[in-house]
């Protein structure tokens, strides 16, 4: 079993970083997490809120996020409305091999926009 060590909150503002530094108008951040973030000091609140902002930073500065989060049903039964307070919205809950037919309707709608 994976034993942890994701500081989610620091890869968000790095990819944040790069993205800024790319020509195109439109920007998605694309998120696949398998677990949620572990390698904090101060534990997992501690862990949760520095995605909450890292996110909510990264929609300040006009990209959009997406976050797709991947497990069996009593994982994402388990740890769904975690995903829910980092992410609040454009989430994917779902088992690996539905993520392309579950990704769809929320492309569509940034494209959209």
């Amino acid at each position: 079993s994976a034993s942890g060590g994701n500081k989610d909150g620091y890869s968000i503002r790095i990819a944040t970083k790069e993205l800024l530094k790319r020509p195109e108008r439109a920007k998605v951040l694309f998120i696949l997490s398998d677990g949620l973030p572990t390698d904090y000091s101060g534990g997992s609140t501690v862990a949760m809120n520095d995605v909450r902002a890292a996110v909510a930073e990264a929609r300040k500065k006009g990209i959009q996020v997406v976050a797709i989060m991947f497990g069996d049903a009593d994982y994402i039964a388990m740890t769904g409305k975690d995903y829910d307070y980092m992410y609040g919205f454009n989430i994917i809950k779902c088992a690996p091999q539905d993520i392309g037919r579950k990704i769809i309707p929320i492309i569509k709608s940034i494209v959209m926009q």
